[in-house]
């Protein structure tokens, strides 16, 4: 089985293992999962001062090793201060040239400028996301996503602070139910369907159901709708990015009530010339330990690990078209006749038995590669 190389850049809290800020579940659900001839090999290194382990990651990176980076920001500018390590100048090169090449990324932040130090002077993802304005931790314009719990105790938060039994006023001790939940996410329709990153396969049918579902928070960045003309000509290449998913801001703990509001969790892009794609999220609480611990138990958890995977098998875009290319050419499927139409590829057995290999593993169908621009690679057969 072919194994696909994602390299995690992590910083602050996030590197340092805090225990409510690990990522030990996101990377579970990426190394855990393989399907359609591939699987993912995630190798996770600190963003801070130098050291050989960075270094030794960014030579990887420019030798080909990894297809995918995905960056995880907390660094932050506090006045005239610095809180983090500013990315150098040196590995944005190795970043963009790596992009160049093809390579996917993925980068998120938090509320104010959580994550800038890392994220924002990278080209296309310093503008698909807000990373040094509003909205703020604390103030009227903060997003806030938290939905009021269902466990009445609040046990998760609990026990990360030293376990025993819940006390009877424990609202006053915790006043903030805050990173238990989920909260509600609607995607983008394009002719009545959500874009391959908010999909979920459903056996194979079509259309395919929707990810609705990702952990609250009490303070989130945000996902720009639209980008500059000066950008969108330049380092988009005319091709917009696209937000593909929205919440809702609801003004619910207790900080002084903010202004609900629908703003953009999730975006991308996708370029035309072979670069490589973008994602980007409103914040890194989509996916640390303290944020899936609660859902993970409910069924929204499975909304929550179809997004990551997603992420994953999006930013990967040759990884299933060159599985389902090995599979339609060992199985027969008549690909190579320039008279046979798209229709009755798709009614083949082989091709069909794909798509049901890809529902299993989890694939989108959407995220399968066209099927006419496949017909010239493969080679010409019965239909069986």
């Amino acid at each position: 089985m072919d194994t696909v190389g994602i390299l995690m850049l992590l910083e602050g809290v996030v590197a340092l293992a805090t225990p409510r800020y690990r990522l030990d579940r996101l990377q579970s659900v990426l190394r855990g999962w393989s399907g359609f001839g591939f699987r993912y090999d995630v190798d996770a290194v600190r963003y801070d001062d130098a050291n050989a382990q960075l270094d030794a990651a960014f030579d990887d990176l420019a030798q080909g090793k990894y297809a995918q980076l995905w960056l995880i920001g907390t660094g932050q500018r506090a006045g005239a201060d610095l809180i983090g390590k500013r990315l150098a100048d040196a590995h944005r090169a190795s970043i963009h040239a790596f992009m160049a090449r093809g390579g996917g990324v993925f980068a998120t932040g938090d509320h104010d400028d959580v994550g800038a130090t890392l994220c924002e002077s990278i080209a296309r993802v310093g503008k698909m996301r807000t990373w040094s304005s509003p909205p703020s931790e604390g103030g009227l314009d903060r997003i806030d996503t938290c939905v009021a719990s269902p466990w009445p105790y609040r046990r998760g938060r609990i026990e990360r602070q030293g376990g025993g039994a819940p006390p009877p006023n424990l609202r006053e001790v915790h006043p903030l139910d805050e990173d238990e939940a989920i909260k509600p996410v609607w995607p983008t329709l394009v002719d009545n369907k959500p874009h391959p990153l908010m999909q979920i396969p459903a056996g194979g049918g079509w259309p395919p159901a929707t990810i609705r579902w990702l952990p609250d928070h009490a303070h989130e960045g945000a996902c720009r709708e639209a980008v500059a003309d000066e950008d969108l000509h330049g380092a988009f290449e005319s091709v917009p990015p696209t937000v593909v998913a929205w919440s809702a801001a609801t003004g619910y703990d207790a900080k002084p009530v903010g202004k609900p509001r629908i703003y953009g969790a999730v975006a991308c892009h996708d370029p035309v010339s072979g670069t490589g794609r973008v994602v980007v999220d409103s914040t890194f609480h989509h996916m640390t330990d303290e944020n899936t611990e609660m859902p993970r138990m409910t069924p929204a958890w499975y909304h929550v690990e179809q997004y990551l995977l997603n992420v994953a098998n999006w930013l990967t875009r040759d990884a299933a078209e060159a599985s389902i290319r090995h599979f339609l050419a060992q199985n027969g499927a008549a690909l190579g006749d320039k008279g046979i139409g798209a229709q009755a590829i798709m009614s083949s057995p082989p091709y069909r038995r794909a798509v049901e290999l890809a529902a299993q593993a989890r694939i989108p169908r959407d995220m399968l590669p066209d099927l006419l621009d496949l017909r010239p690679a493969l080679p010409a057969a019965r239909i069986a």
